[in-house]
């Protein structure tokens, strides 16, 4: 290897370090000195195992011993990876910190004791970056893990001098600058705002919270989503004029489901609560209680409503009467997203441990399932094909799958995010599949040509939730920017047959 490349790897190792350090070091000093090293350890791994392959082929057997013997020296590095994560605090943390100061405030405490405690929630608070931040850097620390499993693979010898290094350097390099960037303010200036952009003015804490779920009603005239103070918001499809709240529960609201027929619309929240609420009197009907669901679903005759919770259950609920109907176990493997197939009983379920199952509603049985093993990622988002032939599935990767139903099969891998996938939908006519990622943009796919279509950039934040118009050629997003986005896609073309 020459002295020139030698200097650029280890310029490059050196950049990487410095991003990397600065960006931990403003969430906590302990983090940053797990991940200085351990992007150094990764930095130098890869280096070292490139050396490898050049003195592989010169038989500078001496050499290549010390060499081993460094790469074995940075074998405890590996564990750092863990540590890091446990490092993070978890959404329920971050939360309990908010809801404690706006119970502070609106206390009865003396107001020198209830500063005091503001002043220091406050602090506290600071100290932890908002939810959005904490899941993309589980991600890059996801994408660092198997980038470290590769490099710790046996690797061939390349077939060109430079074998995959350029592609290997870019990727970590691209991986530095977002995870520096990653520590700024993604804050939006509150009242900002842009065409077609909405933000949720509702609280002080829309930029911890973000926009986290969304849906749109059947007639597609009315958007609901979350917001920041327990509230559902609606809004306008399109216009995104606002249209009032929904009022009532006690926590945060974890998603949102419209009925596919009637304007009834479902939320579950953190307060253990389902509600079923009639948007145009802007009433509850319904109250389901014993269930802390995180996604919703609506059966596609409107008589079921699923829930799915991280308890590991799904509970399965009479529109009509509000009783429980069955309850699913899932062998101690909470739910994150769920799915009716449009056609038949047959429910598409993800799992935090990441496993893809096909449920026969009418016998309670599994149909099949595929379990995730690279770098055990969650499951975010499940879709079925509007003919049902399909399922897309998405998770802490930035890779799409594609499967037939109800075998289970994939049919096909789509790949253009940089980080994980967080929500996907079809277009009503089944031409198109949309993708929102931790990556901030939502891509479009032509499921004709199996090529992204469009890219759609703007969101400050991750991508949570997507939701096609019935009825025209829009798609609304929520970010956690807290911003909601409409978007018109292209209509595909028809062939017309004799």
């Amino acid at each position: 290897m020459s002295n020139a490349r030698e200097l650029e790897i280890a310029e490059f190792v050196a950049i990487v370090a410095s991003v990397l350090g600065t960006g931990f070091a403003a969430v906590t000093q302990q983090v940053a000195w797990v991940a200085t090293p351990l992007t150094i350890g990764l930095g130098l791994n890869f280096y070292n195992r490139q050396r490898l392959w050049e003195l592989n082929r010169k038989e500078r057997h001496g050499e290549m011993e010390q060499l081993y013997q460094q790469i074995e020296l940075l074998a405890p590095l590996e564990p750092t990876v863990k540590q890091l994560q446990q490092e993070i605090p978890d959404r329920e943390q971050i939360e309990n910190i908010q809801r404690a100061i706006v119970r502070l405030q609106q206390s009865s405490l003396p107001r020198t004791e209830a500063d005091g405690l503001l002043v220091a929630l406050s602090q506290l608070q600071k100290q932890i970056p908002p939810r959005d931040q904490i899941e993309e850097l589980q991600s890059a620390i996801a994408q660092l893990q198997q980038q470290s499993q590769e490099n710790n693979s046996s690797s061939p010898t390349p077939t060109t001098e430079d074998g995959n290094f350029g592609q290997v350097r870019e990727n970590l390099l691209n991986l530095g600058i977002s995870l520096k960037t990653l520590f700024s303010q993604l804050a939006t200036p509150e009242g900002e705002s842009a065409d077609g952009q909405f933000q949720d003015k509702s609280s002080a804490y829309n930029a911890a919270h973000g926009i986290h779920t969304l849906a749109i009603s059947a007639d597609g005239k009315i958007l609901a989503r979350d917001s920041s103070s327990y509230e559902i918001a609606l809004q306008e499809v399109g216009s995104g004029k606002e249209l009032g709240v929904l009022e009532g529960h006690s926590d945060y609201v974890d998603a949102l489901a419209f009925h596919p027929k009637t304007p009834l619309l479902a939320s579950g929240s953190a307060d253990g609560t389902i509600k079923l609420w009639d948007v145009e009197t802007k009433e509850v009907r319904k109250t389901l209680r014993g269930h802390r669901a995180v996604i919703l679903a609506f059966s596609p005759d409107g008589t079921t409503l699923a829930s799915g919770s991280p308890d590991a259950t799904i509970k399965f609920w009479d529109v009509e009467t509000g009783i429980e109907k069955q309850t699913l176990s899932n062998d101690n493997d909470g739910i994150t997203t769920l799915s009716f197939h449009p056609q038949k009983e047959i429910l598409a379920v993800g799992t935090q441990g990441g496993r893809l199952q096909l449920w026969n509603l009418q016998t309670g049985e599994k149909l099949g399932e595929h379990q995730f093993i690279e770098f055990k990622q969650s499951l975010r988002a499940i879709a079925f094909s509007p003919d049902g032939k399909h399922l897309a599935s998405g998770g802490d990767d930035p890779t799409i799958h594609l499967w037939n139903v109800p075998d289970l099969i994939e049919q096909q891998t789509l790949k253009q995010h940089t980080f994980g996938i967080r929500t996907l939908a079809f277009s009503p006519d089944g031409n198109f599949l949309a993708s929102g990622s931790s990556d901030k943009t939502i891509n479009l796919w032509d499921l004709k040509t199996v090529a992204v279509r469009e890219t759609f950039t703007g969101h400050r934040g991750k991508i949570n939730a997507i939701a096609f118009s019935p009825n025209q050629p829009l798609l609304a997003s929520g970010s956690s920017d807290s911003c909601v986005k409409f978007w018109q896609y292209p209509v595909s073309e028809t062939t017309e047959t004799p």
